[in-house]
């Protein structure tokens, strides 16, 4: 015998899995309508690169004065400090107290000669000792490279591949441009002491000859005072190099210790950094298989907080894979990995520090 169930009892019954159904049917709509209308494009955040210049100590010395203030803004060139390298100044009296004496034994006949070839061998001695100076200037720059580089390299400092690779190009250009100026010096001081070979060792010639020695001497030695008067190589906002440590007495806490008048400075050590205000690259880190698909001169796009728009190309890509800095992780409790893409931006000057996002 056969009993027949209502339909009214049937789709009670099965009200709990037509709910979920009904449920289930709803979602899957909405999620592909979502699919259907999102953008494929691919977003990333970039961050907006900050460029510092170090003020190195060619000499070590005390700092005889600071001529800016913290946070203070420079241009180019302007006098920041001087350092006092211990007996300098009178080195620089004695000099000028021996080329007055002998010029002094000179008589006016002498004088006469002396000057004619001061005249001859002026171009020498100018260019020998430009040269000079040029190659003093040549192994500062080396040096300071040579410290960023070891800087750079130093266990927990995380810096991008792209920057270390530029810091090996300005090192290795510093040891060729030192290269080419020890020729060029050697070259010239051969050249100069033909041309003082040239003027003779007749009566009174001796006497001019060690008046241009002890002029070179001088010159020599104001050259090396001007070499320590600290100039900003480019304009932005003079800070304390970053990462002087301060001590509270129990531990070492990292401060901004700006340097004063009277203190030690070690030749090499920055003793100030220079913060530019602008700049037009920025920084974004993505998967190896992004990375491996850009090419420097590819062109993106950056939007900026307030909606803006920017154009820019890869200007280099990373060639390893690298820590991601806090600030760019997605969730800050967990760690990420990524190469590193610098972009450069057209036509737009951007705030360093500034958060950005790309769109490939």
């Amino acid at each position: 015998m056969k009993r027949s169930i209502p339909l009214g009892r049937r789709l009670r019954a099965a009200r709990g899995q037509i709910i979920m159904a009904t449920v289930w049917l709803a979602a899957a709509t909405v999620s592909g309508a979502l699919l259907l209308t999102q953008d494929t494009t691919s977003h990333h955040g970039a961050v907006a690169s900050t460029r510092t210049h170090h003020v190195r100590v060619p000499m070590s010395g005390r700092i005889a004065s600071i001529n800016v203030t913290p946070h203070q803004r420079v241009e180019a060139g302007e006098v920041l400090a001087s350092i006092e390298v211990p007996g300098i100044h009178q080195q620089i009296a004695a000099a000028e107290a021996e080329v007055r004496s002998l010029e002094a034994q000179i008589g006016a006949d002498e004088a006469d000669r002396g000057r004619r070839f001061a005249r001859d061998l002026e171009g020498a001695r100018a260019s020998w000792l430009s040269a000079r100076v040029n190659l003093e200037r040549d192994r500062t720059s080396l040096a300071g490279a040579e410290m960023e580089l070891a800087r750079a390299g130093s266990p927990g400092v995380l810096m991008a591949a792209g920057e270390i690779e530029r810091l090996t190009v300005v090192r290795d250009a510093a040891r060729a441009a030192i290269d080419a100026r020890t020729t060029e010096v050697t070259a010239l001081e051969r050249n100069y002491g033909e041309a003082r070979d040239r003027a003779g060792v007749a009566q009174g010639d001796v006497l001019t000859a060690a008046i241009e020695a002890a002029t070179v001497k001088l010159e020599s030695l104001r050259a090396v005072a001007e070499a320590n008067v600290l100039r900003a190589p480019a304009s932005g906002v003079v800070t304390a190099p970053v990462g002087a440590v301060a001590r509270d007495g129990r531990t070492d806490v990292i401060d901004e210790i700006f340097p004063v008048a009277g203190q030690w400075a070690q030749a090499g050590v920055p003793v100030l950094m220079i913060t530019e205000p602008a700049t037009q690259d920025a920084v974004v880190f993505v998967d190896i298989q992004r990375a491996r698909a850009l090419a420097p001169g590819a062109a993106v796009s950056l939007r900026a907080g307030g909606g803006q728009r920017y154009a820019a190309t890869v200007r280099a890509v990373g060639v390893a894979v690298e820590p991601v800095p806090l600030r760019q992780l997605r969730d800050q409790t967990i760690a990420e990995w990524g190469v590193p893409v610098t972009l450069q931006v057209l036509d737009q000057a951007l705030t360093p520090g500034e958060a950005l996002s790309v769109e490939f």
